[in-house]
């Protein structure tokens, strides 16, 4: 976004905030003087559309989000750790059951994999997948 003098930014340190709160007031008091001047009604939408993607950087960079990337690998060392367990459960299952044969562990095995292969062929929904994109479309 342009330095504008009249535009309300803090800077703290390398970094510049723009306060989306403060700025709400600062376009609508644009938008009541350039109503006749289509330029500058363009102008200010597209300031405001530049002041709610730097809000979003800003709450990044406040951590106050977490960084797709980083959610994207919490889910996947989730997914593992969810796996690790699941896979644990025949063996400990015939240590805790005396009268369990080795046929009912291994078809336990059996089923425990399946239900792990169905997970990886599984889909999200495609409203999920289209709002992903959509996010990873805007963020980059």
């Amino acid at each position: 976004m342009q330095q504008n003098e009249s535009l309300p930014f803090v800077k703290e340190g390398r970094f510049t905030f723009y306060n989306l709160t403060d700025i709400i007031g600062w376009i609508k008091d644009q938008e009541q003087k350039n109503r006749a001047d289509p330029l500058k009604t363009e102008r200010t939408r597209l300031i405001k559309l530049q002041a709610d993607k730097e809000e979003k950087l800003n709450a990044v960079l406040k951590q106050e989000l977490l960084p797709f990337d980083l959610w994207m690998d919490f889910q996947a060392a989730q997914a593992k750790a969810i796996k690790q367990q699941l896979l644990k459960i025949p063996s400990t299952f015939k240590n805790q059951v005396p009268k369990v044969t080795n046929k009912m562990v291994k078809f336990l095995d059996k089923k425990i994999a399946e239900s792990l292969n169905g997970l990886g062929k599984n889909k999200l929904p495609a409203d999920i997948v289209k709002r992903l994109e959509k996010w990873v479309k805007e963020n980059d």
